[in-house]
């Protein structure tokens, strides 16, 4: 009962939607009702009007120009009714269209923490495959953007059908009860199927359609095709597809079975009737009841009466419980977890203190904390190094401080005020940071280090943009520099105005993953905000490269409290403070010095680092 009302409720929710984005769609559906119902109607009638005209021996003028007048009005309505079917569905698209806007700005800026959430990313996974339908390895549900088109053409139908009753009343009342017996038990099964079948594969259909979108996406991602074709990824990647296409195929089997017995059932209703229509009509035309004019005209409104209720009236109820579906997996995913507002506000410059007070950390369904009972002060302009081994919590740690993710329990102070009750916006602002994963725009090398972006138009034609207007080459040159990567660019032809991306712009540059750092470095230094994270910023350099960005650190981190993540203990000692984390709490803290004095598991990994840097030189 609950769920039949929930579809109920979506139903309406999404009229007021339609109502609320495009009300010029009403009106089309009231210009489609007549055009569809007078379109159906004369098509039945046209041929009782010729026969009874022949009966009652009109001249051939007078029937000429009764029949051409009805054939003028009947392609009128059908012209009508088809244009006015388009402009629905084209309404209907730009509605889906919006949905769609809605979908991408709810992953833009939904609260970080959600996409680290399975439940959360289940919910996306099955409302991306409802507002941009199945794509590969689709199999033809219903989709949202038919949502206006199947109500009005489901109330023309059903006004269809009421003409056609009205009619058929004249020979049997009977007959209407058969009618409505069939149009209920034909929904009803196709809806209880459905409901089946979407509670038991519904989650698993769109995990397995997220991962074979994946995989195809990796099959067309450029970066990879050296991979694929040096280790012989292929066969593995379409062994891949063909296992997660038969996946997806086991499920419409399934639900083409049970739908094929509902469907048979169906079927042989709808015999019942057309079988009891034609023996009634039989049988008053030998009684003299009705003439043979009547006989065909009835003849043709069974098996048209027939179509509309297959095609029409049952057919687009069980689409719409479909869609309607469709539309309460949409809600669900853009109702589930908090929105990060959109406030503007400015880059905090200043240095501030942060304090986390007993913070624990574990991700959503784990059972397993990744950090425990954290306590620690970081006074401002303080330099802090983050070390120890893959896993052992530094990247999430950052995450917890610049307001990514929220503890568990405990609580973090940014200057004395606990960053719970500040917006995510007011959180962000103090933050400059580079994590691991480098991600650009698909736009120039400008934009991406000042992060002012061009309008879209002017991307893709590759407009340069007025210097003198914005101001900021000579600050992006100087960040440029900082990073260790400004010869590099000067030297393309297009310099700062080169774009990025290869995937989305043809004439793109391809940097190398140590470039690709080096630049996420320098957008971080452009931003200048009060705390410095850079998380791995020497993962992919040299080591002339990476020893360059060590003894720049003091002049990043000036007038800033910085945090410098890095499994390579020799970058440590320009820092205050090293904290090194193992097993989800903080294990050992100190200088470098007092920390190699100690013996302790940080004394052990730079004497396992040195000696292997040692063995290197002496080879």
């Amino acid at each position: 009962m609950v769920e039949k009302t929930v579809t109920w409720w979506a139903f309406w929710g999404y009229v007021e939607y339609v109502w609320r984005e495009k009300k010029i769609l009403f009106l089309y559906g009231a210009f489609f009702f007549p055009a569809f119902i007078v379109a159906n109607f004369l098509q039945v009638y046209l041929p009782k009007m010729i026969i009874m005209e022949l009966e009652e021996k009109r001249s051939i003028a007078y029937m000429g120009l009764s029949v051409l007048a009805l054939v003028l009005v009947l392609i009128l309505a059908i012209l009508l009714r088809e244009n006015m079917h388009s402009r629905l569905k084209y309404g209907n698209r730009q509605i889906a269209r919006q949905q769609q806007r809605d979908y991408v700005n709810k992953l833009l800026y939904v609260d970080y923490g959600y996409l680290e959430d399975q439940e959360f990313l289940s919910m996306r996974n099955m409302a991306k495959e409802s507002i941009f339908g199945e794509g590969i390895g689709g199999q033809g549900r219903a989709e949202l953007m038919d949502f206006m088109p199947e109500v009005v053409m489901l109330i023309a139908a059903v006004g269809n059908v009421i003409l056609y009753l009205y009619y058929l009343s004249k020979i049997s009342f009977l007959l209407i009860l058969v009618l409505f017996a069939v149009i209920f038990l034909g929904t009803a099964i196709n809806v209880k199927v459905f409901r089946k079948n979407e509670k038991k594969h519904a989650v698993k259909s769109a995990d397995t359609w997220q991962k074979l979108d994946y995989v195809t996406r990796k099959t067309e991602d450029f970066t990879m095709a050296k991979d694929v074709r040096l280790y012989d990824m292929a066969p593995w990647l379409t062994g891949l597809i063909d296992e997660y296409l038969g996946e997806r195929l086991l499920f419409k089997k399934r639900e083409m079975i049970s739908r094929g017995l509902a469907d048979g059932v169906y079927l042989l209703s709808i015999g019942v009737f057309m079988v009891s229509l034609l023996g009634m009509l039989l049988l008053r035309f030998w009684n003299g009841g009705i003439g043979v004019s009547d006989v065909v005209f009835y003849a043709n409104m069974g098996p048209a009466l027939y179509t509309l209720l297959d095609r029409e009236v049952s057919s687009r109820c069980f689409h719409l419980f479909q869609i309607m579906t469709e539309y309460q997996r949409f809600q669900r995913y853009m109702n589930y977890g908090e929105d990060t507002g959109t406030m503007d506000v400015p880059v905090q410059k200043e240095a501030p203190s942060i304090v986390l007070e007993h913070v624990h950390f574990s991700y959503p369904g784990a059972e397993k904390e990744v950090l425990s009972d954290i306590s620690l002060q970081i006074r401002a302009g303080e330099k802090v190094a983050i070390v120890g081994v893959n896993g052992a919590g530094k990247t999430t740690l950052m995450k917890l401080i610049c307001g990514l993710l929220h503890p568990t329990s405990g609580r973090i102070l940014l200057n004395g005020v606990d960053m719970e009750t500040m917006e995510a916006e007011e959180r962000y602002a103090w933050f400059s940071c580079t994590f691991q994963d480098v991600q650009f725009l698909p736009v120039s090398i400008r934009e991406n280090i000042s992060q002012e972006i061009r309008d879209i138009a002017s991307v893709r034609e590759n407009i340069s943009q007025d210097r003198a207007s914005t101001g900021k080459d000579e600050k992006i040159w100087h960040c440029l520099e900082q990073a260790g990567i400004r010869k590099e660019i000067e030297d393309l032809p297009k310099g700062l105005d080169t774009l990025l991306e290869k995937n989305i712009n043809e004439d793109a540059t391809d940097f190398s993953g140590g470039q690709r750092q080096k630049l996420i470095l320098a957008r971080a230094l452009y931003r200048n905000a009060g705390v410095l994270i850079l998380d791995e910023p020497t993962a992919a350099l040299d080591a002339l490269a990476e020893n360059e960005i060590y003894e720049k650190y003091a002049e990043f981190a000036r007038g800033k409290t910085s945090f410098f993540v890095s499994h390579r203990l020799s970058s440590t000692r320009f820092c205050d403070r090293i904290l090194l984390l193992d097993g989800g709490n903080i294990a050992e803290e100190g200088t470098h010095d007092e920390l190699l004095a100690a013996g302790g598991i940080y004394g052990k990994m730079f004497a396992m680092q040195s000696k292997y840097y040692q063995g290197g030189e002496k080879e």
